[in-house]
């Protein structure tokens, strides 16, 4: 699939707090827009989101992507100009391996969000697993896009 890079890379969104700047964080945010020749896409617009991870140079952010993803949403729909109408949110959860043994595995994780919207504002956000094969574009596009990011110096 062919797309165009618009942003990949830490984002920062502005809180509701005012001086508090409560409810205010950080990202990896990964926004292509996929494109075919001669064939109009629906929704071009492939949204990747995912929590910091605790090794970054980031801090780590307090508040998860799935507290806050409608603010995200809005928030990335008004700094990007897309129309959520042509968008495909997902929401990126690695495989996280836990237990006494590291026995236990939860496997990596997409998930799609889908928002109600209302004054240009995203609300009432609703969560589906990803499965295939749309799965499998997408592994690959967020797989690029993060050898493309971890290559980028710092």
């Amino acid at each position: 699939m062919q797309y165009d890079i618009l942003y990949n890379d830490i984002f920062h969104w502005d809180g509701f707090g005012g001086l508090l700047k409560l409810a205010s964080g950080s990202c990896i945010l990964r926004v292509v827009k996929c494109r075919k020749k001669d064939i109009t896409i629906a929704k071009p617009y492939i949204i990747i989101t995912e929590d910091t991870l605790d090794d970054s140079s980031e801090p780590k952010n307090k508040l998860s992507i799935r507290s806050c993803c409608a603010h995200i949403a809005t928030c990335v729909t008004q700094q990007f100009s897309i129309d959520p109408k042509r968008m495909f949110w997902l929401e990126y959860y690695p495989e996280s391996i836990y237990g006494i043994n590291s026995e236990k595995v939860i496997p990596e994780q997409y998930e799609v969000v889908t928002f109600t919207w209302d004054a240009n504002k995203a609300f009432h956000p609703s969560f589906r697993v990803l499965k295939s094969p749309v799965w499998d574009q997408v592994k690959t596009i967020h797989y690029e896009l993060t050898l493309k990011q971890e290559a980028k110096p710092k």
